[in-house]
């Protein structure tokens, strides 16, 4: 009964880790000694001890939404408008245009112009483009590749005492097409260009936001793209999505290269992009 008994231990062993042997386990050449005995065994239940932890409900894990992908329009930059070299990425900063609502016409303007290797990612279309849909997502370079978007100098970096990082290379940048700050004149909305802004389009702030109480919104449509792409770049390069107040001023986490979602603020005391706007506040938190 030795063997028995070593036989019991091992099927007791077996239960009591609630493992089922897989395919290519190896039994014990034990038991085809005593295979006759084991018929003779009785039954055996086995009786867990009630457990004073509480067990919580798993929630069934979705496979994120990429069909918004095949949406996107490629708008591919010149070569000599970006630089085609692949870095590992950490950071996403979120910007506006200050400019008209065509994300098409924003890339098509950076080729064009005579700044050099300035541009982000992607642009987003707003509401009033003629040639491009709200909320439509414009490529301008593959999110592996970079352009300056953020105007960084060793100046910045003096503020904190750090030394100067290339964090543009580490980023991804998205430009929301947008006018900025608004100024209200006789009861209409003007941007910095003197042109008028409909009613429907300017997010009223309840406490001035870099001087600023009125800002061209930015659409539903948009933030949603935005949100989008968050998704999809954290699942890519691993990038975190916890929100932190801190995105809307200067931030030493943002020049330290702490992975994570910042705005053109986080680096920049003398940008306004992105502004504070509720809804897409309340679409960041909702990642985290």
């Amino acid at each position: 009964m030795g063997v028995l008994n070593q036989l019991i231990e091992w099927l007791l062993g077996l239960f009591s880790s609630n493992q089922k042997p897989e395919d290519n386990t190896i039994i014990p050449e034990e038991v085809a000694v005593v295979s006759e005995e084991i018929q003779s065994i009785p039954s055996i239940e086995i009786v867990q001890e009630p457990s004073n932890e509480k067990i919580e409900e798993i929630e069934e894990v979705k496979p994120m939404n990429t069909d918004f992908l095949s949406g996107i329009h490629k708008m591919f930059l010149d070569s000599g408008q970006y630089i085609k070299e692949e870095n590992a990425k950490f950071q996403i900063y979120l910007h506006h245009t200050a400019g008209n609502a065509s994300g098409r016409n924003t890339i098509s303007n950076w080729n064009t112009d005579s700044r050099g290797r300035i541009a982000t990612c992607v642009t987003v279309s707003n509401k009033g483009a003629s040639n491009s849909p709200d909320g439509e997502i414009v490529q301008a370079f593959s999110s592996k590749h970079w352009a300056y978007h953020l105007g960084l100098k060793q100046e910045h970096f003096d503020r904190f005492d750090l030394p100067y990082v290339n964090i543009d290379k580490f980023s991804i940048g998205i430009e929301l097409c947008a006018w900025g700050p608004l100024t209200l004149k006789d009861g209409k909305f003007y941007n910095y260009v003197n042109r008028q802004v409909p009613e429907d389009e300017v997010c009223q702030l309840l406490k001035q936001f870099k001087g600023y109480t009125y800002y061209h919104k930015y659409s539903d449509a948009q933030i949603e793209s935005v949100k989008n792409l968050l998704l999809y770049w954290s699942e890519t390069y691993n990038i975190p999505l916890e929100y932190n107040e801190d995105i809307w001023d200067l931030t030493e986490r943002a020049y330290k290269l702490e992975p994570g979602v910042y705005t053109h603020n986080s680096v920049r005391k003398d940008k306004t992009d992105v502004f504070p706007q509720p809804s897409l506040i309340e679409m960041l938190k909702s990642l985290s």
